[in-house]
């Protein structure tokens, strides 16, 4: 018996092995066509890397549902196994079951060894240190390396992590703990969402939004935080997270930033550190003001003093701001 002689729909697909489909899928969305094409062709050095996308009369690659995209890896599984010849002959052992084996193996291999390079090389940053000026005229460093190329944030409920946000064109993700829910396409952000209680005012808020901008605003608007990015020393992955405590920094009335007592980096709505940026072992903060403004300034000065989140706190009111505990919020 052929491996591959298996038709793909007697293929009888478990949660588990589906949950791993799903998330070689979201890797697949959030990356660069030429990038993933380069990737599986370490995988399948003979494979026509065009299959993975659909091409228009424009020449726009687009890529596959998440049905189509299931049923090339099948077929790619069996391509695989070949080259294999050791654990091919053994699955041939087991034919009622090879079909599956192989594919979960081919799913596992792609999902333990994906860690995409930039491409050529190159990865797109700011130069740094950012510079701005005091109002009495002095110059003072922000402590940051550079910044993201493209404008990332956290959406928190409370200390909940609901979704992130990045300011590209790509698509609304929605899972509930592993699964993938849906995915649509959107003309300038790519988002997953991840808090299901969250879920349904953050849909319409993308949905009617016509700006990175005022969708932040309207996030705000609705008591949910804007958190720093995820950087590449914290835990990433697609469940969503009861991460620590959360304050609303406030002063005069006016909510003016966010901290947490978990691990992070301080960022602005205007623009967040890089992915290379060491982030803080305690706390982590994002400020609302302008970058320029003397608010802005304080707030940074107190995050750069403070060596505990207690301390954090305690600085922030010495300084004259008022903290409130935010919790979680179902909608």
């Amino acid at each position: 018996m052929v491996l591959g002689d298996l038709a793909a729909n007697e293929i009888e697909i478990g949660p588990d092995l589906r949950a791993s489909i799903q998330l070689v899928y979201v890797n697949y969305l959030e990356c660069e066509p030429e990038l993933w094409k380069r990737y599986m062709q370490a995988l399948l050095p003979r494979m026509d890397d065009s299959v993975f996308y659909l091409t228009r009369e424009d020449t726009i690659e687009e890529p596959l549902r998440f049905d189509q995209f299931s049923e090339l890896l099948r077929s790619l599984a069996q391509e695989w196994i070949e080259t294999h010849a050791t654990l091919r002959d053994t699955l041939r052992r087991t034919p009622a079951t090879a079909a599956v084996k192989t594919l979960t193996l081919f799913v596992k291999r792609i999902v333990s060894t994906y860690n995409p390079q930039p491409i050529n090389g190159q990865v797109r940053t700011y130069s740094a240190p950012i510079r701005k000026q005091k109002h009495r005229g002095e110059t003072v460093e922000i402590g940051f390396k550079s910044r993201r190329p493209v404008r990332s944030v956290c959406v928190m409920n409370g200390p909940v992590k609901a979704a992130v946000i990045e300011e590209r064109p790509g698509y609304i993700k929605v899972t509930e703990d592993t699964p993938l829910l849906k995915a649509e396409k959107h003309p300038f952000l790519s988002v997953t969402i991840y808090d299901c209680f969250s879920r349904s005012v953050l849909l319409e808020q993308l949905q009617q939004a016509p700006s990175f901008d005022i969708l932040l605003s309207r996030i705000l608007n609705l008591q949910l935080e804007i958190g720093p990015p995820e950087t590449s020393g914290q835990h990433r992955g697609i469940k969503k997270l009861p991460l620590g405590r959360c304050w609303q920094i406030r002063r005069d009335n006016q909510r003016v930033g966010c901290v947490w007592d978990f691990p992070g980096v301080f960022a602005f709505l205007e623009w967040q550190p890089s992915e290379q940026e060491k982030p803080n072992q305690h706390f982590s903060a994002c400020c609302y003001c302008s970058p320029e403004s003397p608010m802005a300034e304080r707030l940074l000065k107190c995050f750069n003093a403070s060596n505990s989140s207690w301390e954090l706190c305690s600085t922030l009111m010495k300084q004259g701001f008022q903290l409130t505990p935010a919790a979680y919020r179902s909608f």
